[in-house]
């Protein structure tokens, strides 16, 4: 009798280890990017599903928290909020603070790419203070970089860099460089954005000191070898930020790898190429730029370029095309709720299309005074919030 129990025993934890396997592994593939999403999230339902019939909460609580986090990244809302709301509520249950955490930081993250910045900046704020609290200083510092970043979105650049320099201090002794390097580079980009451009040199300086200590990718170099040309632009060393976007434009089949990111970064270097009036090639690189963004719907990017282009077709004194752009600038600002590019294509077409000026000039007021209101109650938002 004794016998039969053991093996009985014996037969339960097989298969406890295989159903726990199974959902590990239904998991990985809900993470692995090369599958279809249809594939993907197939594999994570059904690692739902079998997480959910377990018996043990802290196993459910261990395989949800993974679930919600894949869901995240296969950018499927419904299946994200529900299994988010199913972590938290467990985690709560059962006093994990870290999971209760990493829910808060992970609906951050779904919220401030849907652009609900007040709601994102409360549920990221949670999680750092839990952070916080159990002196877990990487993940605290993690946060304190998102939260950097939202607070730059809405220009509270004041409040953006002292979330950035406390996101480094917690960082620098766990030598984190690659996370060092990204709030260096944001710091460097709060700075340009308050037009202290040599603030702005050191910090992507020192970005790049942190670049050089890690096996650095594509992405990376792009991105701050564009960011340091931007810089430059701005300070109207046009020779200086075209060296700088060539660099960025070399990295190794980056057309290819990353086409959002040539396209952004070619943009950039006809803009500088037209400011030094080296006019060879500047167009067909501004065309070339919309068609890429055009191919991967990124209309964010398509209205910055057709804004691009206006600006050039009105120095080249075609007025045409200039407002013809100018409208399109303004369709995709629309299309991707980017009110600071609506109000620049506003701005642009009452100095092009006179005919029309008294109706872009009103539009423009309304505009702006509507922007400055809404940034003005974000910040008071954010500031309640904290």
């Amino acid at each position: 009798m004794l016998s039969c129990n053991q093996a009985i025993k014996e037969q339960t934890v097989t298969t406890k280890t295989t159903e726990l396997d199974s959902m590990s592994t239904w998991i990985s593939v809900g993470r692995d990017a090369s599958k279809s999403s249809v594939i993907r999230k197939s594999n994570l339902l059904k690692a739902h599903d079998a997480t959910m019939n377990q018996t043990s909460d802290s196993i459910i609580l261990k395989y949800l928290s993974k679930i919600q986090w894949s869901f995240l990244g296969l950018n499927d809302s419904l299946w994200f909020r529900r299994t988010n709301k199913e972590t938290n509520v467990l985690a709560t249950k059962l006093g994990d603070s870290t999971r209760i955490a990493g829910s808060h930081w992970d609906l951050g993250l779904f919220l401030s790419d849907r652009m609900v910045k007040d709601s994102a900046f409360y549920h990221l704020t949670k999680a750092q203070k839990i952070y916080e609290r159990r002196k877990d200083a990487k993940r605290n510092g993690l946060v304190l970089y998102e939260i950097g970043n939202l607070q730059a979105d809405i220009k509270d650049y004041t409040g953006s860099e002292i979330s950035l320099v406390k996101a480094i201090e917690l960082l620098k002794p766990l030598e984190e460089h690659l996370w060092l390097y990204h709030c260096y580079n944001a710091l460097g980009t709060v700075s340009k954005d308050l037009d202290d451009f040599q603030r702005a040199t050191v910090y992507y300086d020192n970005a790049a000191e942190y670049l050089e200590k890690m096996d650095a990718t594509e992405q990376f170099k792009n991105s701050l070898n564009n960011n340091i040309g931007v810089n430059y632009h701005q300070m109207g060393q046009f020779e200086k930020a075209i060296s700088y976007f060539e660099t960025a434009l070399s990295v190794d089949s980056l057309q290819l790898k990353l086409p959002g990111k040539y396209a952004r970064t070619l943009n950039n270097l006809a803009k500088s190429k037209h400011m030094l009036n080296n006019q060879e090639q500047v167009e067909n690189m501004f065309l070339e730029s919309l068609k890429i963004r055009d191919s991967i719907k990124d209309f964010a990017g398509l209205a910055g370029g057709y804004f691009n282009l206006a600006k050039y077709y009105a120095d080249k004194a075609d007025t045409l095309k200039a407002i013809v752009n100018a409208e399109k600038s303004k369709q995709f600002a629309k299309k991707s709720s980017n009110y600071s590019r609506l109000l620049e294509s506003t701005e642009l077409l009452t100095l092009i299309d006179r005919k029309n000026a008294p109706y872009h000039g009103q539009q423009y007021f309304r505009l702006n005074d509507s922007l400055l209101q809404e940034e003005r109650n974000i910040r008071n938002k954010f500031a309640r919030i904290r």
